[in-house]
């Protein structure tokens, strides 16, 4: 829901997630009920190959990894996707490391080591988890504080020093003479995420109010971007050329679009604010509601 507004993804049809959807449901039961019965291991095996095709089908139905729409990929993307993809990226290897360590478990009996497993949850809960939290952190905490980020540029620092770290942890961890890159690789990686936070807290203390527009004034910074199109359906196409381009899904705008006011839209898609409140009165300006009732059903 939140990516393809962020980044412009391509959808994939609304059935593939209710596959996923089965899929994970029913990976996590047969290992629930593999793990709690006696002589059931192979359940809770399966359950588990279960549950990574779940993981490769969500993978692929968020498209994240292809390029996002033509035209429709937010200016100033920057090291916010980045962070995003690599995290798919990891889960994509976590997901790669349990298959293995399964079939090699029903095909031999070996069960894996404690640096397998290991590198499985880290690959999976640094990689994935952690550097998406970041990524979005990176993203939303500015835009919907309405502050921007003074040291922006280090994230590039953090973005790369956290994969360096998570890499060095998964050699060390899947190749024993490599257990002596499991402590730098945390001091690496505890150095990113420190940095990132360094960089991310100056955006954690709200700016100042913008008082809420009256119904009868022109277009401002804190009008929301719904109440801006229901009562001049004229903008929307002014929002769509500069970026916004979920708002052709009536869904997402009466949600999310009900959230962001101009001057979140501005930072979201590095949107001159001058420029967009000008065209947005022009718009504004045009014939009544009434008159342009068909241009919101022209564009969805």
């Amino acid at each position: 829901r939140t990516l393809p507004f962020f980044m412009g993804l391509r959808t994939s049809p609304q059935l593939n997630f209710l596959a996923v959807w089965f899929l994970l449901n029913l990976g996590v039961a047969l290992r629930a009920l593999g793990l709690g019965m006696p002589g059931a291991d192979k359940l809770a095996l399966f359950g588990s190959l279960v549950e990574s095709l779940a993981l490769v089908l969500f993978i692929y139905s968020v498209n994240i990894l292809r390029r996002s729409r033509p035209g429709e990929s937010p200016p100033g993307e920057g090291v916010f996707g980045w962070f995003m993809r690599a995290a798919y990226v990891w889960l994509a290897v976590a997901v790669a490391l349990e298959v293995g360590l399964v079939v090699r478990q029903l095909v031999t009996g070996l069960e894996p080591t404690l640096g397998q497993l290991t590198s499985f949850r880290h690959a999976f809960a640094l990689g994935f988890v952690t550097m998406s939290i970041l990524g979005m952190a990176s993203r939303v905490v500015p835009v919907f504080e309405g502050r921007h980020l003074r040291w922006f540029r280090l994230l590039w620092a953090s973005f790369w020093g956290l994969n360096l770290g998570l890499a060095l942890r998964l050699a060390g961890e899947l190749w024993p003479p490599g257990s002596g890159l499991l402590v730098p690789s945390g001091l690496v990686t505890w150095l990113a995420v420190a940095l990132f936070v360094v960089i991310l807290w100056p955006a954690l203390r709200p700016a100042s109010a913008v008082a809420r527009a009256e119904p009868t004034a022109a277009i401002s910074a804190a009008m929301n971007v719904a109440e801006i199109v229901d009562r001049y359906p004229a903008t929307l196409e002014v929002f769509l050329h500069h970026g916004l381009t979920p708002l052709k899904d009536e869904a997402l705008r009466r949600t999310l679009a009900s959230r962001v006011t101009v001057q979140q839209v501005c930072a979201m898609h590095s949107v001159d604010p001058d420029v967009l409140l000008r065209e947005l009165n022009e718009a504004a300006a045009g014939p009544p509601a009434h008159q342009q009732g068909a241009a919101i059903n022209a564009s969805s």
